[in-house]
């Protein structure tokens, strides 16, 4: 199930912030009663592999997956994060 508001944001959200939202809003919970990002994936690294140069270019991978919160999150091109629960549960 893809999070509805994944693509909806603004050009100041970081990666690691588009991630947590759309584990939130899958889940249904509040972002801060999530576990912290960096227990499963660096955020800055992350952050730092959507990140823009001055000329608004970017050189983000075609996809990476991980696992966060009992959630599989696929990132995919640019800016897509799709967020499905696993059959695992909570993490």
């Amino acid at each position: 199930m893809a999070s509805p508001d994944a693509d909806e944001r603004s050009m100041d959200d970081t990666m690691s912030d588009r991630v947590i939202t759309a584990v939130a809003n899958t889940k249904g919970m509040n972002p801060m009663n999530l576990d912290p990002l960096y227990e499963v994936i660096e955020p800055d690294a992350l952050n730092a592999l959507y990140k823009r140069d001055e000329l608004g270019r970017s050189r983000s991978p075609e996809r990476v997956e991980f696992t966060y919160c009992g959630c599989e999150v696929v990132i995919a091109g640019k800016n897509s994060v799709s967020v499905s629960a696993t059959a695992l549960g909570e993490s």
